[in-house]
């Protein structure tokens, strides 16, 4: 268990910080924080200007539409969901012989009722 937490968190470093975000004109936009994203500069609504970590603008971007909004919700939902089933896999597997154990006494148990 120790090793994949170590791995996942690994991997986020090495991906970086970028995420989706909704900013001061209350839309949200992809990647701010990235490489190519690290400020941003709201010049309308619904429209940022980008740049990177030396200030160099590196592009515009308009803010994501309320389709891409939802799926980018489900996404995390879907995420999120998929990590409390692994963690309960994780437990299950490190706790596969307990478990194991109680079932075959449960099952013990119960056959003295079926006779």
């Amino acid at each position: 268990m120790k090793k994949l937490l170590l791995l996942l968190l690994i991997s986020f470093s090495l991906i970086g910080c970028a995420t989706n975000q909704m900013l001061d004109d209350g839309y949200f936009y992809k990647d701010i924080g990235g490489a190519a994203c690290q400020s941003y500069q709201v010049i309308s609504p619904k429209r940022i200007k980008c740049f990177d970590g030396n200030g160099n603008f590196t592009y515009e971007q308009d803010a994501m539409t309320d389709h891409e909004v939802i799926a980018w919700k489900m996404d995390e939902q879907n995420a999120a969901i998929m990590s409390i089933q692994s963690s309960q896999m994780w437990n299950n597997i490190n706790s596969g012989g307990n478990y194991q154990r109680n079932i075959n006494q449960q099952n013990l148990n119960n056959m003295w009722w079926d006779y």
